[in-house]
């Protein structure tokens, strides 16, 4: 009996020795956090791990090949600006909340993976550009003003490539107005619920009213609210919104936009954070 209860013991030991519990590490280019850069606290993250980003203008290529969560802080506040082509390229896990431009090429390459409530503008190649694979996801993004501000294709899928895109907004400017633009595809693009100007199911071509051409939020007489993918519900339980500001990912929960520590005479720590939720 004792040897069972021994053995037993030892499996039990065995087992827990194998789980692992999910992480949040911190990115804060001032320094407050673990990290200073994005691709840093990607690099130290583990599948399931979240790299919460803190309000900042990053200036850096990321590329995500793990199954992690990558969130930014809102696109008001977290911006990731790069000189390389793409500004982020990814494979694996989940992007979101993040306004990200290239000033040489597209904005996200990706072959796999979630983009989810992001706001992808004046990239000058595209603003979201599958390059392989048929597991790539785009949900919930404002694909705006890229490709040249008169470039109706915002975004593109390459051959042999798949890229699914539910909800999003794909716009370009004429005349300082703007314009529904599409997706390029020589590969297969299947773009559903979205302000595109291809016809497919959902899809439509207004205006979706934003309150300026840097401010995403819907007005109250947009087309875009709650005319989403009708099984796709926002976190209010309506019917879910195209746009950066509707689904199940959009920011109705607050994000910090400022966060001071202040470290006391007697070692104590005090922290001082602000938040904004606009949903």
């Amino acid at each position: 009996m004792s040897i069972r209860l021994r053995l037993f013991a030892a499996c039990v030991v065995a087992f827990s020795a194998q789980i692992t519990f999910a992480r949040t590490l911190i990115v804060d280019k001032s320094g407050l956090g673990q990290y200073t850069s994005i691709q840093a606290g990607v690099n130290a993250a583990l599948a399931g791990d979240t790299v919460k980003v803190y309000p900042g203008v990053y200036n850096e290529q990321v590329n995500v090949s793990t199954n992690i969560v990558v969130q930014g802080s809102g696109y008001e506040y977290t911006q990731i600006v790069s000189n390389t082509d793409p500004a982020v390229s990814m494979s694996l896990g989940k992007i979101m909340w993040f306004a990200i431009s290239s000033n040489t090429g597209s904005g996200v390459n990706m072959s796999g993976g979630a983009l989810a409530n992001c706001v992808m503008w004046n990239c000058v190649g595209y603003g979201v550009n599958v390059t392989g694979g048929t597991g790539a996801i785009v949900q919930n993004c404002d694909v705006l003003w890229n490709h040249s501000t008169y470039s109706v294709q915002q975004a593109n899928v390459s051959s042999g490539a798949t890229g699914t895109f539910i909800n999003c907004i794909f716009l370009y400017l004429y005349n300082s107005t703007p314009y529904a633009g599409y997706v390029r595809a020589d590969g297969t693009a299947n773009t559903l619920y979205c302000v595109d100007s291809q016809t497919s199911t959902g899809n439509i071509s207004s205006n979706p009213q934003f309150a300026s051409t840097t401010d995403f939020t819907l007005s109250g007489g947009s087309p875009c609210i709650n005319t989403g993918k009708p099984d796709i519900y926002d976190p209010d339980g309506a019917r879910s919104s195209m746009g950066y500001y509707g689904g199940p990912d959009a920011p109705v929960f607050p994000v910090v936009t400022n966060l001071r520590i202040y470290l006391n005479p007697d070692g104590s720590v005090n922290v001082q954070a602000t938040a904004q939720s606009r949903y």
